[in-house]
């Protein structure tokens, strides 16, 4: 039962599936889901501000120069890592709450 309940909030939050492209009517698992203010937090908190070295002698291309582009990429705001954390905390103790 309890893959059920959590298999949503991980689809929506983030990793999978860009939060641009989530439809309208998940809005509410998108916003419920506790991996999409960790995961938000996270890219926020290794990329902010980074610079990414690229090894020119490698046949792959380099995609991202600096972090920034990867969190546009993911369209994420950096002024929301105190928010995405504050949000985290609070729907942990809800949840503690609750069981």
């Amino acid at each position: 039962l309890a893959p059920l309940c959590i298999l949503p909030f991980f689809l929506f939050g983030g990793l999978y599936q860009n939060e641009s492209t989530t439809p309208v009517y998940f809005y509410p698992v998108k916003y419920l889901s506790w991996f999409r203010y960790g995961f938000g937090t996270l890219l926020i908190n290794e990329f902010d501000g980074t610079i990414i070295n690229c090894n020119t002698n490698s046949s792959t291309p380099c995609v991202f120069t600096n972090g920034n582009q990867i969190l546009a990429y993911y369209h994420i705001d950096t002024d929301d890592m105190w928010p995405n954390l504050l949000a985290n905390l609070l729907m942990g103790l809800g949840y503690l709450l609750i069981a």
